[in-house]
């Protein structure tokens, strides 16, 4: 019959369409069981309140396993949900410091244009005297042979201004200044140490000089001389030899008396001290004035030995 044929054709399709929408219930379900959205998992990896972020590591390298054990702790952590404080890492790697090089220092500025056609001119004795000193003589000499003359300063030391007391005794000392033409400057190139008294200067002979220094000995050697009086009246006479070369000086020899032992060229005279040449030979001997004679030492090419008292 029409009718139930009818009746049997639509169940197979009532039931396929009821499948079908059981399908489409399941698939959403089983899509979104083991998945995670992307929004959540980066709010789950944002430190909360309650956590602390791992320092950042500043440290030198550390040991393979130092950072193994670092690794591993961290992917522990990160798994349950804690955080590891990271161990500090060490190295036993040696530093060895390097010592920065002294900078080399700065040359200084040599004057520009023509050089002083006269450098005397420049020289200014005073500007080598320290207060409480004063300048007894300068000569102006030639020490080294060459080139512009050099200036032999004597120098005492001042009473005044309370410096030193009357009853005290001072000191003096001679010193030569030498032209510098690089720098076109004069210099202190050298001074004596200081010797007892008042400094005395000996007598002038010529315009470029005299008895204080200048070729004495016709040796072709400089020889400069100080002369001083100590507070007991005695006068006291310093010879001494000025290297050319090293542009330094250093005391000439002498034997006091005859027989004794040889010394560094010293005279002591109860009245007076001073060199002359006795002998117009173009060298000079020490005259020594005593209350009982004059006493003369001559040069005998090493040193000054002693003569016939008169």
């Amino acid at each position: 019959m029409p009718h139930r044929q009818t009746a049997r054709g639509a169940r197979p399709i009532a039931w396929a369409f009821a499948l079908l929408c059981g399908l489409i219930a399941i698939l959403p379900l089983a899509g979104c069981s083991t998945q995670t959205p992307a929004g959540a998992a980066q709010a789950e990896s944002t430190p909360t309140a309650t956590e602390t972020a791992l320092p950042a590591v500043t440290a030198g390298p550390a040991t393979e396993a130092t950072i193994q054990a670092t690794s591993e702790a961290t992917a522990t952590a990160a798994a349950e949900g804690t955080v590891v404080p990271v161990p500090p890492i060490t190295s036993t790697a040696t530093i060895t410091a390097t010592a920065t090089p002294a900078g080399t220092p700065t040359p200084r500025p040599t004057p520009s244009g023509p050089p002083p056609e006269n450098p005397l001119q420049l020289l200014a004795p005073f500007q080598f005297i320290i207060p409480g000193n004063m300048l007894v003589r300068s000569d102006i000499l030639q020490l080294d042979g060459e080139g512009t003359e050099e200036a032999l300063l004597t120098i005492t030391e001042s009473r005044l201004g309370l410096t030193k007391a009357i009853t005290e005794e001072v000191g003096s000392a001679i010193g030569v200044a030498s032209y510098d033409p690089v720098y076109r400057e004069w210099v202190m190139s050298w001074e004596s140490t200081q010797l007892p008294g008042v400094a005395r200067p000996l007598p002038d002979i010529t315009l470029y000089g005299g008895y204080n220094g200048g070729d004495l000995l016709r040796d072709g050697s400089a020889v400069l001389a100080l002369r001083t009086t100590t507070l007991d009246g005695v006068a006291h006479l310093y010879i001494y030899r000025y290297d050319r070369q090293a542009r330094t000086a250093s005391p000439l020899k002498m034997v006091p008396s005859e027989g004794s032992a040889e010394e560094d060229a010293h005279f002591g005279g109860d009245l007076d001290v001073s060199m002359a040449d006795l002998d117009d030979d173009g060298v000079y001997e020490v005259v020594v004035d005593n209350v009982a004679g004059v006493l003369t030492w001559r040069w005998d090419g090493t040193r000054f030995v002693p003569r016939e008292a008169r």
